[in-house]
């Protein structure tokens, strides 16, 4: 008996997808993806004002600089 559970939501001009082995865990999974989404794009997203890359200084958050570091 498979106890698979998946998800799929658009996400900057792409599709994510999180699939779980324990359908039951499913929602916390998700919301882990979302919220480490959400970060990245805080520090990330060109098209937001607000955004740590359209403000770069000699300072960048720890987060910012893992994925600099990621991308490099």
């Amino acid at each position: 008996m498979t106890n698979f559970g998946s998800r799929q939501w658009a996400v900057w001009s792409t599709t994510a997808e999180v699939t779980v082995t324990d359908r039951v865990a499913l929602n916390e999974a998700v919301a882990l993806v979302k919220a480490h989404l959400a970060d990245v794009d805080a520090v990330a997203n060109r098209f937001r004002e607000d955004s740590e890359i359209r403000q770069l200084g000699p300072r960048m958050s720890p987060l910012f600089a893992r994925q600099i570091g990621r991308a490099h």
